[in-house]
């Protein structure tokens, strides 16, 4: 097993929104679009410097365990002690937009995942480690 590569990406995270189908095609809501196009703005330079670095060789083979922290901004009024959107749109949201910025080939290399959604105490962002585990 190899050693865990780590990214704090800074971004608001937001879940994945389900596709809307429509005769014309198909689409996501403005929000998840949004956080799509802005996360992949943020993420492709971090995955750049690490090919240039030599941190790691992308985009990553094998099987992958992933360990991921979504600390979401909180809203001006709650009652809520975490996120209320589902983990699992956290994780899909976040798997698109790693996939497309070449840091796996693919998202069902992901064998092992830890995961959690919390309020940030800071600046939201989402806290990756990943590491080869095949």
């Amino acid at each position: 097993m190899g050693r865990f590569l780590e990214l704090v990406i800074p971004v608001n995270p937001v879940p994945a929104s389900r596709p809307r189908v429509t005769r014309w095609g198909c689409y996501y809501g403005k929000r998840y679009t949004e956080f799509r196009n802005e996360s992949l703005k943020v993420v492709a330079p971090l995955i750049k410097k690490l090919n240039e670095t030599g941190a790691a060789t992308l985009p990553l083979k094998g099987a992958l365990e992933v360990k991921i922290s979504f600390e979401v901004k909180r809203p001006k009024t709650t009652r809520l002690d975490t996120p209320k959107p589902d983990l699992d749109n956290y994780l899909k949201a976040a798997w698109d937009a790693l996939t497309v910025a070449g840091l796996w080939e693919d998202d069902y290399q992901i064998t092992v995942v830890k995961a959690d959604k919390k309020w940030a105490d800071g600046e939201p962002c989402i806290r990756l480690k990943v590491r080869v585990i095949s």
